[in-house]
């Protein structure tokens, strides 16, 4: 049995501690403020005028739509949400600021940032030298990724709408062609049934990408039928369960704990 080098226990369980493990400490880096300390400049941040954003619309910003990513290939990895990007100093013991690089997005409505995602990942998916995104859905309908055009508002492309609450993503290369793919499905009643397609089948896609420099991704959708009725859940993990070298999928949700093995 492997020895845990980290423990978190609750003090109600009244843990036994082995002081001969490593010390590992954490420390905090602020990246983002609540706006009651810095109202302007998260109304700034957020591409507003009002210098006074209250705390619902700083949830709209920080809140659901996250994900870490070297967006600018300086070697550091940035914090993303669907706003934009803070970009990491390269010294996090310093005092430096995270600067915010927004993000828009064209729409029939105008440019506006993401819509309300979830899992975020940065990836040259056009292969052209800068970072796109790739995206899914934490409440309603939609797998997207976003095309950095490297000035002005980014365009969107649509992967797949065909099912709803794809509130948990995660990728890695399903196939072994070396290149990333995108693994999702729907989570099961996230709000108790108050999220558009809540009552519509629980399915479980993998996305193929194949990506060629100078030229749009292809992507594929590929069902994967053994997770139908099982659905991600709000987050789920893929490893290599039983050795064989494929990677399978984890999940423990409203439906249960399962493990979906890789055939």
């Amino acid at each position: 049995m492997l020895e845990p080098q980290v423990a978190v226990v609750a003090e109600l369980c009244s843990p036994v501690v082995d002081t001969s493990v490593a010390d590992v400490r954490f420390v905090a880096v602020r990246v983002a403020v609540h706006p009651r300390d810095h109202e302007a400049a998260v109304a700034a941040a957020c591409g507003v005028q009002s210098v006074f954003v209250d705390d619902a619309f700083f949830d709209q910003c920080v809140g659901h739509g996250l994900g870490v990513g070297d967006m600018n290939s300086d070697g550091h990895r940035d914090i993303l949400i669907a706003h934009g990007w803070w970009q990491n100093p390269g010294d996090l013991t310093s005092t430096k600021t995270w600067a915010f690089h927004p993000v828009r997005v064209k729409t029939d409505n105008g440019e506006t940032p993401l819509p309300s995602c979830a899992n975020i990942y940065a990836d040259d998916l056009d292969s052209d030298g800068d970072k796109d995104l790739f995206f899914s859905s934490a409440h309603a309908f939609g797998v997207w990724w976003a095309e950095n055009t490297g000035e002005g508002a980014w365009t969107m492309h649509e992967i797949d709408k065909s099912y709803s609450q794809t509130h948990a993503m995660e990728t890695v290369d399903v196939n072994g062609d070396g290149q990333l793919d995108y693994v999702t499905g729907s989570r099961f009643f996230a709000h108790n049934g108050g999220d558009p397609g809540e009552h519509d089948p629980v399915r479980m896609y993998w996305y193929e990408v194949v990506r060629e420099k100078g030229k749009a991704p292809k992507i594929t959708p590929h069902q994967i039928t053994v997770g139908l009725g099982t659905g991600v859940g709000t987050q789920f993990e893929i490893h290599d369960m039983n050795g064989d070298k494929k990677p399978d999928i984890v999940l423990s949700n409203k439906k249960g704990v399962n493990v979906l093995l890789q055939k």
